[in-house]
């Protein structure tokens, strides 16, 4: 018979289960992660100022930035801006 812990793992979305844990495994965000930048140095200084991620959705902001916060156990809150679109699409024709 399965563990519980097995029926789980198994019932977990596969893009879930394969979500990087650290740094070294995301790919995609070299100019923020890779050696030697920003978003890399602050968790391995053990601090972290507070950033401020803007971009499209799904195009990776919040996972580096959670993963960079649990290096150094802080709390991570995030905000969506989606509701401000249309204002940010307002503001953008203004001008």
């Amino acid at each position: 018979m399965e563990s519980e812990t097995q029926v789980l793992y198994c019932q977990t979305p596969l893009a879930v289960r394969i979500h990087p844990e650290i740094l070294e495994q995301f790919a995609g965000q070299e100019p923020f992660i890779g050696p030697d930048k920003r978003l890399r140095r602050m968790p391995e200084a053990g601090s972290i100022t507070s950033p401020l991620f803007y971009g499209l959705s799904g195009s990776g902001k919040k996972k580096p930035a959670r993963i960079a916060a649990g290096h150094i156990d802080a709390m991570f809150h995030y905000h969506s801006a989606t509701p401000l679109n249309s204002l940010r699409q307002n503001l953008m024709t203004q001008n």
